[in-house]
């Protein structure tokens, strides 16, 4: 493989940042300033699409032009409205001028505020195949990192290498620690974390990257980048994220080939064999999900007593904008873990209320039905439909606004989703042959997702 097919040239400013920061993650990571480098990062390039619109005028050529679509201002619009939920919620609930500036100013723009901030990122010139290029490349990084982090644990070496002096910026002590390989904190098993904070963060970065590998056109890197993320789900010992990776791409194929008559019957007939075997499957599906709490089952608990004080708080206290942050002081009996933690869906409500449900609710609908419409005319519509699903599913176990920095990328690819059109009314002849042409030009794997 030449260094030519390795190392792709970006070709603009944009490029080059989005390129240098994709692949240049372990660095960071090492360096312990990832929760800091790539919010700063995408502030600064959501300054520079607003600058690039301000020089634009009427002799800039259309291919170098930069809009900003719907679906991008509903992000910008909804995020605003979770920032205002969340100003209420402080005065509401008393937390002092100090908490108001450090969560308005500091935390906001660190977690739902990148939410808006990089798919308006995403409408920049950037290649969607420079992204492809970069994940690949990065998920060959984690390859390697998952080989001796294997060979560190069975040889009896110590998982943790050493803190980052910039703990009290990278968002916790764990943020800061740099591991081999980890255990769970409650049931003692071996995960492997690489470079996420937490063994679950990293279930979810590998279902993000899976998709932003799957369209990599050469077919080597492909599946050095789907290989590793799967490892990547498998090793992180995330049930969601196993979930995710088998349900997401079943869901996402089913919708891009709904309108071939072979799979339509065979949704006729599968929907026939269920309903005739509904009880069984039901038990199967009760049993398993029975062995996979036992499986974990300190974490369960945990987890189950916190969603539940979440949705009580909330629904007594505080129903329409929340509290404002999390409770941390709630005792040992949630093992010193914060109300409003350990489920997107939970945290939302307690902490920003019904308007903040409605405020994340809302874009990725619109996200969706957006990526459905051009679900048929290109690929990176399949992705930001993947994503849109694989954050409604992780959102029951993982609060993903505090690790958004992880798996930017993804949300970037949002962006050049929602900016991608679809192509003009073809004559009948070319539209009914839309497919044969997209088949004929498109991967393997584009072809079977």
């Amino acid at each position: 493989m030449t260094a030519g097919k390795i190392w792709m040239k970006p070709q603009n400013f944009e490029e080059t940042i989005i390129w240098y920061a994709i692949i240049g993650t372990y660095l960071v990571y090492f360096l312990g300033i990832q929760y800091i480098a790539y919010p700063v990062l995408g502030w600064c390039l959501a300054v520079y699409v607003f600058r690039r619109i301000w020089q634009q005028t009427d002799d800039t050529p259309a291919a170098e032009q930069i809009f900003i679509p719907w679906g991008v201002w509903v992000w910008i619009f909804s995020m605003t409205v979770t920032l205002i939920a969340l100003i209420i919620g402080h005065l509401d609930f008393e937390l002092g001028t100090r908490q108001l500036l450090k969560s308005s100013f500091d935390q906001f723009p660190r977690t739902w505020g990148l939410f808006a901030i990089f798919p308006l990122v995403g409408c920049l010139r950037i290649r969607s195949q420079l992204i492809y290029r970069a994940a690949c490349i990065l998920c060959l990084q984690s390859l390697i990192y998952v080989i001796v982090g294997n060979l560190a644990y069975h040889l009896g070496i110590n998982g943790h290498l050493y803190n980052t002096p910039f703990a009290k910026f990278a968002g916790g002590s764990s943020a800061s620690d740099v591991l081999l390989y980890a255990f769970d904190e409650y049931d003692r098993e071996f995960r492997l974390q690489l470079f996420t904070p937490f063994a679950p963060s990293l279930g979810v970065v590998g279902n993000v990257y899976f998709w932003l590998t799957c369209y990599e056109k050469q077919t080597k890197w492909r599946w050095i980048g789907i290989i590793a993320s799967i490892l990547m789900i498998w090793y992180s010992f995330s049930r969601t994220g196993k979930i995710c990776m088998f349900v997401v791409p079943a869901l996402i194929w089913f919708l891009a080939n709904v309108r071939r008559p072979l799979v339509q019957l065979t949704a006729a007939a599968t929907s026939f064999i269920t309903s005739v075997f509904s009880y069984q499957i039901i038990y199967w599906i009760q049993d398993y999900s029975i062995s996979q709490q036992k499986a974990r089952a300190a974490s369960t608990k945990i987890r189950g007593r916190i969603r539940r004080e979440s949705l009580r708080r909330w629904w007594d206290e505080a129903p329409i904008w929340g509290h404002g942050m999390g409770d941390r002081t709630v005792g040992r009996f949630f093992a010193g873990k914060s109300i409003g933690s350990h489920g997107m869906w939970h945290g939302v409500l307690f902490v920003h209320g019904l308007v903040g449900l409605l405020a994340i609710v809302i874009p990725m609908i619109c996200t969706a039905i957006d990526c459905l419409l051009k679900l048929h005319h290109n690929p990176t519509a399949r992705i930001g439909l993947a994503l849109m699903v694989i954050f409604a599913i992780y959102g029951f176990s993982e609060n993903l606004e505090g690790q958004i920095y992880l798996f930017w990328p993804g949300m970037v690819m949002v962006g050049i989703a929602l900016k991608e059109t679809i192509p003009s009314v073809l004559p009948q002849p070319a539209l009914l042959h839309a497919d044969a042409v997209l088949n004929q030009h498109a991967s393997p794997t584009e072809s079977s997702l």
